[in-house]
């Protein structure tokens, strides 16, 4: 199984970890290596009368990140549920374009390809996020 970010490796990186919380981890990278993609919103709701929060958005744009942690948990982890699959279908149809990563997408694991490595991946799920916010807006969700 990898390891999580060590506070000595996260310091070496100039971030800050974070025990287990993907999204922050998430917005701290994008706060440090992406500063283009700053401001964003962190644990917004976006469906009247409902409590789901997306764990980043530009909601000028209608683009949201959700970060799935704990895909290792029992039934495929806490955002494998049929009531998850609702909330991104709900949110598609409001209009919400959502990206979805895993946190070894983004490189907060280390693995044996190193750290340059992982940054290379997080700067994939950076462009990723620059396209998406690029491309005309579908409607105006706010």
């Amino acid at each position: 199984m990898p390891a999580r970010i060590t506070h000595r490796d996260a310091r070496r990186l100039g971030v800050s970890p974070t025990d287990g919380d993907y999204a922050a981890d998430f917005a701290s990278l994008l706060t440090r290596y992406a500063p283009d993609l700053v401001p964003f919103a962190r644990e917004i709701t976006f469906a009247p009368g409902r409590k789901w929060r997306f764990d980043l958005a530009w909601p000028r744009r209608g683009v949201a990140v959700e970060i799935d942690g704990g895909t290792h948990g029992p039934r495929g982890g806490r955002h494998a549920r049929p009531e998850d699959y609702m909330k991104l279908n709900v949110a598609a149809s409001l209009g919400w374009f959502v990206l979805r990563f895993q946190p070894i997408h983004f490189g907060v694991y280390r693995r044996r390809d190193g750290w340059e490595a992982d940054l290379e991946r997080f700067a994939q799920c950076a462009q990723l996020i620059r396209e998406t916010l690029a491309r005309p807006c579908p409607s105006a969700v706010e």
